[in-house]
């Protein structure tokens, strides 16, 4: 894609940009974005922005803070709240002891249940994961992401055996009298 491209396809998105800009940070004239401008940039190329910041699978290490580098895979966990800072510029291992923040904690089990009941066709398993991180999110006021609506209808039953209800669609509210843990996990 030319430079010329690149600034039509970003400018087309919503974010005015010019040729010229592009080649300032192509030549180092310019050297920082915004993180708009990384999205924009990824979603014109039509690529995860994160392939834009890390090399992943390249063995090229990636100054995440200045004066500590480590590889482009832990510094993707890193971002992705996978890992604590404190292990960056250590020897790369996976620490067990550690657990990712619980906003990211609660997306994740959302998106491997969703991923699990909809690869596998069906499974309470999967659906009680969903529930759970559903009401967590719902507890502590994050916004829930919207479900197809075979999951919508199939996480009704899961949600009332735990003593909550999502009526209207996306609001869940605790059943009045129900003497059930807070949600699952």
């Amino acid at each position: 894609m030319s430079a010329e491209q690149l600034a039509e396809a970003v400018s087309a998105l919503g974010l005015r940009y010019t040729r010229t800009q592009v080649t300032n940070l192509e030549s180092g004239r310019r050297d920082s974005v915004t993180a708009g401008e990384v999205f924009a940039f990824a979603a014109a190329l039509d690529v995860a922005a994160v392939l834009l910041l890390l090399p992943l699978g390249s063995d090229e290490p990636v100054e995440v803070v200045p004066g500590h580098s480590t590889d482009a895979w832990t510094a993707y966990r890193w971002l992705l709240g996978e890992m604590p800072t404190s292990e960056l510029g250590k020897q790369p291992q996976l620490d067990i002891t550690w657990f990712a923040p619980p906003v990211t904690a609660a997306y994740r089990r959302h998106d491997n249940g969703l991923r699990s009941y909809l690869h596998y066709k069906g499974g309470d398993g999967a659906l009680a994961t969903i529930a759970g991180a559903r009401v967590e999110m719902q507890q502590e006021g994050w916004w829930r992401p919207p479900l197809p609506d075979e999951v919508t209808e199939a996480i009704r039953p899961v949600l009332l055996a735990f003593g909550w209800r999502e009526d209207p669609p996306g609001e869940l509210s605790r059943v009045a009298g129900a003497d059930v843990s807070e949600g699952t996990s």
